[in-house]
């Protein structure tokens, strides 16, 4: 008999923003320059084109392949900035293995200065999230 009951969900150690991400070997890999505020420089600072931001997300406890999602969405409007395509991660079924799931954005328009959450969707509920800041 078939529980009603869902899975819980994959535990996220870490969700990580940084300029790049450089994959090692499976379980390893090299986070540049790991961002915690976005400064506009621009004499007109927003709209602000970031032209590339990696976000990886370390977890265990995975049960093997999982559709997930990311999406940056404004705190204060709750309006969605970035939906990436919800992709197959080939996740381990094996409770106590670090898993990454690392991804690569371009081309990201901020629409003004506040702050900003990194959300991670794990087959279609959600799963975790990240601020990021952004200033003049």
């Amino acid at each position: 008999m078939q529980s009603n009951v869902p899975a819980p969900l994959p535990i996220v150690r870490h969700l990580i923003a940084c300029e790049d991400i450089q994959r090692g070997s499976s379980e390893r890999f090299t986070l540049v320059n790991v961002i915690t505020r976005i400064r506009s420089l621009d004499p007109v600072p927003f709209p602000l084109l970031y032209r590339e931001i990696c976000v990886i997300a370390i977890g265990t406890a995975t049960r093997g392949p999982a559709r997930v999602q990311l999406r940056i969405v404004e705190e204060e409007s709750g309006v969605t900035i970035y939906t990436s395509p919800v992709w197959p991660a080939a996740l381990p079924n094996d409770p106590l293995q670090v898993t990454g799931l690392p991804f690569r954005i371009r081309d990201l328009t901020f629409p003004r200065v506040g702050s900003y959450q990194a959300q991670l969707w794990y087959s279609d509920v959600f799963w975790t999230e990240e601020s990021l800041r952004l200033s003049e």
